[in-house]
């Protein structure tokens, strides 16, 4: 029987409060840094291991204080007391003619006073020397290339779908995942207009280009 996860060492703390994040079936989706959090705090340790193996040894997650490694040892960092306000992009709407991002401002948070209250931090395990994945012409043209592609059919509903895929060495683009779904309508086109992408510039993990996760909100709505 597996133990429950112990001795956790993170990397980075984040700024992001998980209630804000949108709900996935087993963790969260953050829109500040395009990834999945995963929610470790009732996890057991073989499971935690084959999260960690399949994303190349790199994930964020959300952990219990008593999970982390002893403080002498950790490579956890000190919490800053106040956490500046940030743009964040929460999703690209799609509508008949027209693509929007969305943008909320996230409100100031004293991180030691929530840290002490709920005990739960989140954090990044890996590679603390990572760069995302970029498409050509960065978000904005991401956006446009959504705009220009993504159709609203007959069929469809309105609804946020949340799409998962690898950025690989070479750019392409491959594990395409719907990690939350509207109907089979919606996801699969999300999913085909992903399949159109051009090569994105890669991530890279210590330096080198790796196949990072990135992960996206699509908002229909009928307008």
């Amino acid at each position: 029987m597996s133990e429950q996860i112990k001795n956790i060492r993170l990397t980075f703390s984040c700024p992001i409060d998980w209630d804000s994040m949108d709900a996935l079936n087993d963790g969260r989706y953050c829109s500040h840094c395009h990834k999945k959090v995963y929610d470790f705090t009732t996890a057991k340790q073989q499971e935690f291991l084959k999260i960690l193996a399949e994303n190349n040894n790199n994930i964020c997650g959300r952990f219990r204080l008593e999970q982390m490694a002893p403080a002498k040892h950790s490579f956890f960092p000190a919490w800053k007391k106040w956490v500046s306000a940030a743009m964040l992009f929460t999703g690209i709407s799609v509508f008949i003619n027209k693509v929007e991002a969305q943008s909320t401002k996230l409100k100031i948070t004293n991180q030691n006073t929530r840290a002490k209250e709920a005990d739960i931090f989140v954090g990044g395990i890996g590679s603390s020397m990572e760069t995302d994945p970029e498409f050509p012409g960065g978000y904005e043209g991401f956006a446009y290339f959504l705009k220009k592609n993504l159709h609203y059919k007959k069929g469809m509903v309105d609804g946020k779908v949340i799409a998962t895929f690898n950025v690989n060495k070479n750019g392409n683009l491959s594990d395409f995942r719907i990690a939350r779904g509207v109907s089979t309508l919606n996801d699969n086109e999300v999913i085909r207009v992903l399949k159109l992408s051009p090569k994105w510039k890669p991530g890279t993990l210590n330096g080198k280009p790796a196949a990072i996760a990135y992960t996206i909100p699509v908002s229909f709505n009928k307008k």
